[in-house]
């Protein structure tokens, strides 16, 4: 029933009071008039039941518009999906969500960053590389709405980890640089005196990022940099406080040591990288954590070959 409806079938004691009140009003004690407490609660009652009827419709009309509008924006971005558009997949999700939300940032900037999560599982499990160039975009549009110093470093953090993933699948090192740059202005507002173990992942992440540069350029100026940057993460992320984060970091140098130690035909280098990743190798094991225990398990035997030849030499 409509509002309008509901307002035209009230209750003839609810018209007769209303009747009666006009009347009143031209009267000189009109408060005489309303001392009826069983008509007064009427009239509440009545006019309450009106504004719970027209919250209700205004409800049900949002209900059905979220609805209607996001059907239509999914079909945006699955078409730009498949077309292999991930900008035009990203510029749907961000105008759907500001659709619905409007103004309230917090809500659009939650939305946008679900969906960011869901291309970044799906460009890693399944290998699109077009989801992960609509994530790239998701992690900036966040980028530029972050309002606080927080939400500044983490929207620069993830924005790093999209592009490190993106340059997983190419050849080039324009990604890399970008990745390298980001999580370089993510430090600035993840300081280790205010947000330590967030400073140390940030750094472990540069690290990554330095030492795949490293491999895909000449000279060992970015694995320098990159065992420096290893070396920071472990600071906070010690053994004793985060011991598989403290195995990621410490066989993540023992890595970018291998790569350098090959560069410079350094044999003490080599040692310590082949130690390094057979204890991050042990301690993933002993955590349970296959994903990572199988990568230093894979980096073991070519570790042990660069060592080898070395002290042969």
């Amino acid at each position: 029933m409509s509002v309008k409806i509901f307002l035209s079938t009230v209750s003839d004691e609810f018209r007769t009071y209303r009747d009666a009140l006009r009347t009143d009003l031209t009267r000189p004690n009109v408060a005489r008039s309303l001392v009826d407490e069983g008509k007064s609660g009427l009239a509440r009652a009545a006019l309450r039941k009106a504004a719970e009827a027209m919250r209700r419709e205004e409800e049900e009309r949002r209900e059905r518009y979220v609805a209607g509008i996001t059907a239509l924006y999914n079909r945006v971005r699955d078409i730009a999906l498949a077309a292999y558009d991930g900008m035009a997949a990203a510029e749907a999700i961000v105008t759907l969500a500001e659709a619905i939300h409007g103004t309230n940032t917090a809500m659009v900037a939650r939305s946008l960053n679900s969906q960011a999560v869901g291309f970044y599982e799906y460009g890693r499990d399944r290998g699109s590389n077009v989801h992960l160039i609509a994530l790239i975009e998701l992690r900036r549009k966040l980028l530029k709405d972050a309002s606080s110093d927080d939400e500044r470093g983490l929207a620069q953090h993830n924005l790093g980890s999209a592009l490190m993933m993106r340059s997983e699948r190419e050849s080039g090192t324009a990604r890399l640089e970008e990745a390298v740059a980001a999580y370089c202005e993510a430090l600035k507002e993840r300081t280790r005196e205010r947000v330590p173990l967030e400073w140390a992942a940030t750094q472990n992440n540069l690290g990554t990022a330095l030492s795949e540069l490293g491999e895909r350029e000449r000279g060992t100026t970015r694995l320098k940099e990159a065992v420096a940057a290893f070396r920071n993460a472990l600071k906070e992320r010690t053994r004793e406080r985060v011991p598989l984060d403290w195995a990621m970091s410490f066989g993540n140098q023992g890595v970018a040591l291998m790569r350098l130690a090959e560069r410079t035909k350094d044999a003490a280098i080599a040692e310590t990288a082949y130690q390094q990743i057979e204890t991050a190798l042990e301690t993933m094991r002993s955590g349970g954590h296959s994903p990572n225990a199988a990568y230093y398990e894979a980096r073991l035997p070519e570790a042990r070959q660069i060592r080898d030849a070395l002290k042969v030499t």
